[in-house]
């Protein structure tokens, strides 16, 4: 098999040393970065099928739903979902075989949530948690999933939680954050010159990204 993997971010794919490589016994992979959002994720998720990729990965970081899950815990997902009717199941025998190489402590498998904008607040989190039984959000993982799903190829998602259910995240670091997905960081100081009770949970979020980076990281590690 080839497994085509879909990050949004530079940091995200930087999880692996190469954009090209092996995992799970020598099969092969190759890494894109599509930028943030469904429409990227598509565009990205259609190149690497057009390269021979026969299995697809949704990677990256999400935001918790879930209070059990702290940043830094990994989540592969067992359903991805809209807000809609829509529900995909990824390939039942790949996301036992990526579980079996994880850290079952730090690994859950759960239904994964992909919206259209960033979740910030801890109210926003537990409404999406109590209606759609997701345990983690993100943005690209159900755009891989339908491509995939159209060209009838299996798909997978992998997630570390940035954001835990209980975290505010800060307005600066939304107001910090390009269309691209890259950090702009004369917006973020702009906004916590302005608000400056922000900045303690802006050194929270940035050890949560941290842990996440990390998490990614030994997950590669786990995997190749």
């Amino acid at each position: 098999m080839r497994f085509g993997i879909v990050a949004a971010l530079d940091s995200e794919a930087a999880s692996f040393e190469q954009p090209h490589g092996r995992l799970l016994d020598g099969h092969e992979y190759r890494v894109v970065v599509s930028g943030p959002g469904r429409a990227n994720a598509a565009r990205a998720t259609n190149s690497l099928i057009d390269d021979g990729c026969e299995v697809l990965l949704s990677w990256g970081l999400a935001g918790g739903l879930d209070h059990t899950l702290a940043a830094g815990d990994v989540v592969v997902a067992s359903h991805l979902r809209s807000t809609g009717e829509t529900v995909l199941e990824p390939d039942a025998a790949l996301v036992a075989t990526l579980c079996a190489r994880l850290d079952p402590s730090r690994t859950r498998r759960g239904v994964v949530l992909s919206i259209d904008a960033p979740v910030a607040s801890r109210r926003e989190k537990a409404v999406l948690h109590q209606r759609y039984g997701a345990c983690a959000v993100e943005m690209e993982a159900l755009a891989v999933a339908q491509v995939a799903r159209s060209a009838r190829l299996p798909f997978l998602c992998v997630r570390a939680v940035v954001d835990p259910a209980g975290f505010e995240v800060p307005g600066a670091a939304l107001a910090g954050m390009g269309e691209d997905g890259r950090l702009r960081p004369w917006r973020t100081l702009g906004a916590l010159l302005g608000t400056p009770q922000q900045v303690p949970a802006m050194f929270g979020l940035a050890l949560h990204y941290r842990r996440a980076l990390g998490a990614l990281r030994d997950t590669v590690r786990r995997l190749q």
